[in-house]
């Protein structure tokens, strides 16, 4: 009976200085490896658990890591958001955009985003109102531009290769000025038909807060959805091409826009 109480207590004291002994892996799924690292040198770390077969070897890629705690008390602590400048030299910077739903609803818009760094771009649409189904047939004729500038949430990242898959990819938030000038006939109802008259003006300016999303294939190909709400200014409420608007009295303005586009 003593001596299997004393085998009992040198088994409890070797594992504890063992386990002691032992570096310490946390991951992001808050597991904890205990064992012994042999190298952190490259994108994944190495080691061994030589309670299991320490002639063994194991690899876990860092971007699964948030900590390592090495027997001696050092800590390395790793950040998947660690932004890497070299990992954006050779991605394109450019994109020209096409909206292709426009021409269906009586315009052609095409674009230009510039990216000015990580989570931020440029953006410039140019909408030519006419080119496009003329569902009313009233023959409009005008342009519209949107300025904006696009906040970018960090984009996917890639854990195996430790860095973001490119940087116009993700969700994006995106204040834009709109503003929007044309021409179109006018219809008055008499003797039970309609008759077109004279062509008259329309304008209007709108602030909008988009909300959106943008994909970018093999970094030469991207696709795009948004919607936004805000501000409108125009003299009646109605469809004005880059956004519709409540008019004077309910000045509220509202928009939706899709893209293609090639990177270059």
């Amino acid at each position: 009976m003593n001596l299997l109480k004393l085998l009992f207590a040198i088994t409890i004291l070797s594992s504890s200085v063992y386990g002691n002994a032992q570096d310490t892996i946390y991951t992001k799924n808050h597991q904890r490896i205990i064992c012994k690292i042999t190298s952190t040198e490259s994108s994944n770390i190495v080691y061994s658990q030589p309670t299991l077969n320490s002639n063994v070897s194991y690899t876990i890629d860092k971007g699964y890591v948030t900590k390592v705690v090495f027997e001696n008390g050092n800590i390395i602590e790793f950040d998947i958001k660690e932004k890497k400048v070299q990992d954006y030299t050779t991605q394109r910077k450019n994109i020209l955009k096409f909206d292709y739903v426009s021409t269906f609803t009586g315009k052609l818009c095409l674009g230009y985003e510039r990216s000015l760094g990580l989570q931020k771009s440029f953006e410039f649409n140019l909408g030519i109102i006419g080119l496009g189904t003329d569902l009313m047939e009233v023959k409009p004729k005008g342009a519209y531009i949107q300025i904006s500038y696009k906040f970018i949430k960090d984009p996917d990242f890639y854990l195996n290769l430790n860095h973001y898959a490119h940087v116009l990819k993700g969700f994006y938030l995106k204040p834009e000025l709109s503003v929007s000038m044309f021409s179109r006939l006018t219809y008055r109802y008499s003797a039970s038909q309609y008759s077109f008259n004279d062509r008259e003006n329309y304008s209007s300016a709108a602030l909008i807060l988009n909300f959106g999303k943008q994909w970018v294939i093999d970094d030469r190909f991207s696709i795009s959805i948004n919607a936004g709400l805000g501000y409108g200014f125009a003299m009646e409420d109605g469809y004005y091409y880059s956004h519709v608007t409540g008019g004077p009295i309910f000045p509220i303005a509202a928009s939706v826009g899709t893209s293609i586009g090639f990177l270059f």
